[in-house]
């Protein structure tokens, strides 16, 4: 048999204290699979997050995740705990619940078995949710260390992290643990990161270019010196500001600092606009 595991899709996850444009993003895709996998018969199954829960010993504050996550979130007997509006009643007719009070819980087994599933009757056990790095991912490893016969998959696609770099990263390490991740997002292509000599490369070979733009070309005139570049002659900055803004669009960031520069050429670096000075 097949178990679909719906994992933390509540308010404070989506909209509320931890909410998020990439995780609002994956409700359509949440619905639609919740109502595939009635149609195709599988248990179905939805976390809760849960804090300063009655039965739990612990209170969030005290915990490893409240001492270095210290946003009040899921909970108990909070809207924030309740299940997105999209979601809940569909889940609530369809869907057995487990209440955890950490982002994984080691009571799956005692947890399935209460409903008479036992090891022998999985096949494959599917998660999707909130949020793919931290909940998602701990539970699907903690599966497949119960369940080590069973195909335990992760549909990347109705999950959702912080940032895209962290639901990227965390797909990377549920595929290192063995965990089958299926409809994952187009892989981005890398672009380098600058470093100082890339910097500096850049800036000697736009003034090469650029020397022909003054009649009298010296160092003095441009104030330039082996370690820093300071340009006092406007046309030829104008014509340097012009061919690094063109070689940074190959480049993803750089910030330089004192620390590089005695003498910082311009601001805060971005990749498409150099503010000298």
């Amino acid at each position: 048999m097949k178990i679909t595991l719906a994992i933390d899709l509540e308010n404070d996850f989506i909209t509320g204290t931890l909410g998020s444009p990439h995780a609002h993003a994956i409700i359509a895709n949440c619905k639609t699979k919740i109502e595939k996998a009635i149609e195709n018969g599988d248990f179905i199954a939805h976390s809760f997050d849960n804090h300063n829960h009655p039965m739990d010993p612990y209170k969030y504050e005290h915990t490893l995740e409240g001492r270095d996550l210290r946003v009040c979130h899921c909970v108990y007997d909070t809207p924030g705990a309740e299940l997105h509006p999209e979601l809940k009643e569909l889940l609530e007719q369809n869907s057995s619940a487990i209440t955890k009070f950490a982002h994984g819980t080691v009571k799956w087994q005692e947890f399935f078995e209460s409903y008479n599933i036992y090891e022998e009757d999985i096949d494959e056990i599917e998660l999707f949710g909130l949020c793919t790095g931290i909940c998602v991912l701990q539970n699907a490893i903690i599966l497949s260390a119960i369940y080590r016969k069973a195909k335990i998959t992760v549909d990347a696609s109705c999950c959702a992290c912080v940032t895209d770099e962290s639901h990227r990263q965390a797909i990377a390490i549920l595929k290192l643990n063995h965990i089958n991740v299926i409809n994952e997002p187009e892989p981005v292509e890398e672009i380098p990161l600058v470093t100082r000599e890339t910097v500096l490369e850049a800036i000697e070979k736009a003034i090469k270019i650029t020397k022909s733009a003054c009649d009298s070309y010296t160092d003095s005139d441009c104030g330039m010196t082996f370690s820093h570049y300071r340009f006092d002659n406007k046309k030829i900055k104008k014509e340097v500001v012009k061919e690094f803004n063109e070689l940074a669009k190959h480049f993803q960031w750089y910030k330089l600092t004192e620390k590089d520069y005695k003498t910082p050429m311009y601001k805060n670096y971005d990749p498409t606009v150099i503010e000298w000075i």
